[in-house]
């Protein structure tokens, strides 16, 4: 690891050496025996603090536990990018109530749904009934909500069968 982070074998890494410079600081690795992640920029609020901790731990965690590693790139998305951020912290562990805030301040500023990849599809049926921003057949808000209903009585339905 230290021949790859210096480029040589390095057996007495300095404290200030140029390679610690980056978002990932490995110099401090071979220096203290600590990493730094340079990523995040200075806040007070609590929460955004906690949400950069969890995802540092998260990170280091599952590289820890990782028995590999892929060095493909993906293309990046901005259309996409916050469902695809979402999934990918969701796959580090950062699910349920307790990782709420950290992905809400994670996900902040990205674009697009954090639910949906792409435009979102209805599935109860065609001829645009039920898609985003429009009301249901039924009519009004009270068809709104009849339509959720009806939409988690299939999803129900699919599972029994």
């Amino acid at each position: 690891m230290n021949e790859a982070w210096y480029g040589r074998r390095n057996l007495a890494p300095q404290r200030y050496d140029s390679s610690r410079y980056h978002g990932l600081n490995l110099n401090s690795l071979f220096f203290r025996g600590t990493i730094e992640f340079r990523y995040f920029n200075g806040s007070l609020h609590a929460g955004e603090v906690k949400a950069y901790v969890q995802l540092v731990l998260a990170l280091a965690a599952r590289a820890l536990a990782s028995k590999a590693a892929s060095s493909k790139r993906r293309e990046f998305n901005p259309a996409t990018a916050k469902y695809d951020f979402r999934v990918f912290l969701l796959h580090l562990g950062l699910i349920g109530e307790e990782f709420k805030t950290a992905r809400t301040h994670l996900l902040k500023k990205l674009e697009g749904s954090a639910a949906w990849k792409g435009q979102r599809r209805d599935r109860r049926g065609s001829g645009g009934e039920g898609t985003p921003g429009s009301e249901s057949a039924q009519g009004g808000s009270e068809g709104a909500q009849g339509g959720s209903e009806g939409a988690q009585g299939n999803a129900h339905e699919a599972l029994a069968a």
